[in-house]
């Protein structure tokens, strides 16, 4: 009998400590992806280009896999949407249209050709400059563009959370976010949107 007791008291301290053990793991791999998620908003921040944004909507896909749906998800959806607002530039402008070359004077050289044929070193510089001014304007309107997209994006995960349809109408749909967790002013952000000029345009 006290040996039954003994194999007993043995196998219950076995399957706690595998418990533990598996425990600790998801506590960890919780903890790694929100550090991972955490780093990725700050190189976000600070690069502020496409390649940071894919990395951090891929850190912020690959977390929510592990919540728990609608509640979790939601607060992560909506952390992502205050990120990417935090971000957005009042001076975009959404009709843009990137010039395909640099404007260069003919008589310097017919515009699109290559600055650093310009043979004076002063207009090659000048040249060169324009070049680089172009391309990183070019670059924030496109980070630009994409952060609203993909705030569209995310917005349409916390809807599909939310269980919500396209034909629900306007106090449906509020009712389904507010119990998917959402509070009345952050409802109210997301109602507000930017769209991209295509997205408008498809619209209509």
């Amino acid at each position: 009998m006290k040996l039954k007791i003994i194999n007993y008291a043995c196998k219950s301290a076995a399957a706690s400590i595998i418990l533990s053990v598996f425990v600790a793991s998801a506590n960890d791999l919780a903890t790694t992806g929100d550090l991972k998620l955490v780093e990725a908003e700050k190189i976000l921040k600070t690069e502020n280009s496409r390649k940071s944004l894919d990395n951090y909507k891929k850190e912020i896909d690959s977390r929510a896999r592990v919540l728990k749906p609608q509640g979790e998800r939601v607060l992560l959806y909506v952390k992502t949407i205050e990120v990417l607002r935090s971000m957005l530039r009042d001076d975009f402008d959404p009709n843009y249209m990137p010039p395909t070359s640099i404007p260069l004077p003919d008589s310097i050289l017919s515009s699109g050709s290559d600055p650093n044929q310009i043979i004076d070193p002063k207009l090659r510089q000048q040249a060169v400059d324009a070049r680089n001014a172009l391309e990183e304007k070019i670059n924030k309107h496109n980070f630009q563009r994409a952060l609203r997209r993909e705030m569209e994006s995310i917005k349409q995960n916390i809807f599909t959370e939310a269980g919500i349809n396209k034909s629900d109408s306007i106090e449906t749909t509020n009712d389904k976010l507010k119990k998917a967790g959402l509070t009345g002013e952050q409802l109210v952000k997301l109602t507000l949107l930017p769209h991209t000029a295509v997205q408008q345009k498809n619209k209509k």
